[in-house]
């Protein structure tokens, strides 16, 4: 919703904030490519398969969450940057 209401500085905004290193387009493979994508959105695969886990019965360690919350100086604050699209 914030993308398709957007105007170009937001969309720059939200595409800087997704892909900090920016987005490359390689023609001879024809490709979109980028160097390095949010570390928030590198979750999204292993929270997706703890949460059918949980739904099939399975059991989750669920203290491996906050060792996942980790700084490593590389990434963005992704919550502080977001509030400039509220």
């Amino acid at each position: 919703m914030l993308w398709s209401n957007g105007g170009l500085p937001q969309k720059k905004k939200i595409q800087d904030l997704v892909f900090p290193s920016g987005i490359g387009y390689d023609k001879s493979i024809n490709r979109v490519q980028t160097k390095r994508v949010n570390s928030i959105f590198k979750l999204i695969p292993s929270i997706s398969d703890d949460l059918k886990k949980i739904k099939s019965g399975e059991k989750v360690d669920l203290n491996q969450f906050s060792a996942r919350v980790t700084y490593k100086g590389d990434g963005s604050n992704f919550l502080e940057d977001l509030k400039y699209f509220l």
